[in-house]
């Protein structure tokens, strides 16, 4: 007598420009040229984990039909057939540079703060949203926007908003506090 575990269908769905692949081979899908594999079988009781790779522009929004998620990783147990559904969206480079001899942090809402101290950093961020960069100077620093693509921050020392249409990037300067004395 041969007994054979049964077997049940992953299917991979999703929408945007990314790829998803398999720990285990079989599924390597997506939008991204060379990545076809969207549906394979497995052993029951085979957990399957399944990894997002964002295409050029793009980043990873969510899973739905997944067993249970870590991070972006997608568990699939498989005790039935499944189908899963992975979502990318379309997202702009926000680059930022601060430099100076002052310093302070750089915040963007939802985004871990940005120490600087001559510092630059990239983030990612959906596409047509205003993202807003908040400085931050550190006691006894003061802070000015002094370049890069979004006109209206220049100059100021106030919040500045970008709207993410495009890649932007904007330029600050943390300096220290200068005081005259008079004697």
């Amino acid at each position: 007598v041969d007994f054979k575990l049964n077997r049940h269908h992953l299917q991979v769905t999703g929408e945007g420009f990314g790829y998803t692949q398999s720990n285990i081979p079989g599924i390597d899908c997506g939008s991204v040229p060379g990545h076809f594999g969207c549906g394979e079988d497995y052993d029951y009781g085979t957990t399957v984990a399944l990894t997002p790779t964002p295409g050029t522009d793009s980043m990873f929004v969510s899973w739905t039909g997944c067993t249970r998620l870590n991070g972006s990783t997608c568990f699939v147990d498989m005790v039935a057939n499944r189908t899963v559904h992975k979502k990318f969206t379309p997202a702009r480079t926000l680059k930022i540079f601060a430099a100076g001899n002052g310093q302070g942090r750089l915040v963007i809402a939802g985004k871990p703060p940005i120490t600087c101290t001559n510092c630059s950093s990239s983030i990612l961020v959906p596409f047509n949203v205003a993202t807003v960069v908040t400085p931050t100077p550190d006691t006894g620093s003061h802070f000015q926007w002094v370049g890069g693509t979004v006109s209206s921050c220049l100059s100021k020392s106030t919040p500045c908003s970008a709207l993410m249409s495009q890649n932007q990037t904007v330029i600050g300067d943390f300096s220290l506090n200068r005081h005259t004395l008079v004697v």
